[in-house]
């Protein structure tokens, strides 16, 4: 029988895998960018990609971080999608390369763990930059009916289960607090995204 760690990390995972997808569908219906932040998605993508090339050269579970390349993968199919829309398609396709190398070189042990983790310290700084950037974007746009709560609703609750997962396994102090720290963030853009839902676009 699972245990009560195990069934949160399958659920990390299944809901990361598709959380995105409502913000992908939205994007992708509407052809339009206003409200959406692509300063947060290239944040959310260094803190993913960082949190990715680290489990994988530190060998953990695949269980225990699996929703980190699949968020990655997301994020990647969003920037291809907002450098259609935008005419910028050749920039969005630079920005994948780099990160997909990015992850590639720490996930290949490159750098030694105490490396890796200084460069994950940033994590809590950039990921909450990055969720700033989304409430900026949708205050400037006068609208956030092009972003998705999904996301955002997903990553808190996915947060308070790794929260979990972690301190019963290894605990490391920084991954604990960038999963406390970030929870808070996404309840921030939440309540914007609620503000200004069903407000007029602003006029470019």
């Amino acid at each position: 029988m699972l245990d009560l760690g195990t069934l949160l990390g399958y659920f990390c995972i299944v809901a990361c895998g598709v959380c995105k997808l409502p913000q992908i569908k939205t994007l992708y219906q509407s052809q339009v960018v206003g409200g959406l932040s692509l300063t947060s998605i290239l944040l959310e993508l260094y803190c993913h990609g960082c949190q990715t090339g680290f489990y994988i050269s530190e060998s953990y579970p695949p269980l225990e971080y699996l929703e980190y390349p699949l968020l990655v993968l997301q994020n990647f199919t969003l920037l291809f999608l907002v450098g259609v829309v935008s005419g910028s398609l050749f920039k969005s396709l630079q920005y994948i390369t780099a990160f997909s190398t990015l992850i590639a070189v720490i996930g290949g042990g490159y750098f030694t763990k105490s490396t890796i983790l200084m460069a994950m310290s940033l994590n809590i700084p950039i990921g909450v930059s990055a969720k700033l950037a989304q409430i900026n974007a949708i205050r400037s746009a006068g609208s956030s009916d092009n972003v998705s709560y999904m996301a955002y609703l997903i990553n808190f609750i996915t947060g308070a289960a790794r929260l979990y997962t972690h301190f019963m396994s290894r605990g490391e102090t920084m991954v604990l607090a960038n999963f406390a720290i970030m929870m808070c963030a996404n309840m921030g853009v939440m309540g914007t995204i609620s503000a200004f839902r069903g407000q007029k676009l602003k006029s470019s």
